[in-house]
């Protein structure tokens, strides 16, 4: 997330968020990769003299993606695959991201398609409807004990606080989905341990280890430092049941 983060302030969208885009390095550091259907949704095109090849130059309004489809079933929103209208890129990076967590939860794809006709789909349609019948203000927001029904997410995700963090990003009005920088901010997200470093650019999270004391430093983050490589052998590639199926 910290990733998609940084490509929105930067006025870049990936629209293609997928598990196959995310590589670990050696060091267990993950990089977003193909940038092939990127789009810069904002600013001066990277690619023009006047930006110099930086990215995020002069900033502005937001530019709208025509209709089509782009992306990777299942990971597209629902937005994008009706194709009636414009829509917000970033809208769809928050989606996107939220399903590779579910593909990490439950193993595989929840629904095949958010479109209606897939079961899990049309019953996250369903309860964000009945809640938002209950909470007809447009500035309504989820709590701890107020959030909208889902089987596979009641049933499968945990804790809950990750629960109603990806109801907000699968919210299927992309006006009313949460965005990158209020992902980033909830409460449960901020309390992750991450062994990325926010930003190479601010030095006040470079410390000198050899002075006495570096960690009680102003300033001074801690790091935390996690093996996420997959073990050299595994077992079975079948996946787990599915909310729904016999046996789960």
């Amino acid at each position: 997330m910290q990733g998609v983060g940084y490509l929105h302030a930067h006025g870049i969208a990936h629209r293609d968020i997928k598990l196959e885009n995310l590589l670990l390095t050696k060091d267990s550091k993950l990089k977003i990769t193909d940038f092939g259907v990127s789009e810069v949704f904002s600013g001066t095109h990277p690619g023009l003299r006047e930006a110099g090849g930086q990215c995020g130059q002069n900033m502005g309004a937001i530019r709208l993606c025509s209709p089509g489809i782009c992306g990777s079933e299942p990971y597209i929103a629902p937005e994008v695959l009706a194709k009636r209208n414009q829509y917000d890129a970033r809208a769809l990076d928050v989606w996107s991201s939220a399903i590779v967590m579910m593909y990490l939860t439950f193993g595989g794809a929840v629904w095949s398609r958010a479109e209606p006709g897939n079961l899990h789909y049309d019953k996250l349609v369903m309860g964000w409807a009945k809640w938002n019948k209950q909470h007809p203000e447009c500035d309504a927001c989820i709590t701890d004990a107020d959030y909208p029904k889902c089987l596979a997410l009641d049933v499968g995700v945990n804790p809950p606080a990750l629960r109603r963090l990806l109801l907000q990003m699968l919210n299927p009005n992309p006006d009313r989905r949460i965005s990158v920088e209020e992902v980033l901010n909830n409460r449960w997200m901020r309390n992750v341990e991450c062994c990325q470093v926010e930003s190479y650019d601010d030095r006040a999270q470079m410390i000198d280890a050899s002075k006495k004391d570096y960690y009680r430093m102003p300033g001074a983050k801690k790091i935390f430092c996690h093996n996420h490589l997959p073990p050299k052998s595994s077992g079975s590639h079948s996946l787990g049941k599915m909310p729904g199926q016999a046996g789960y």
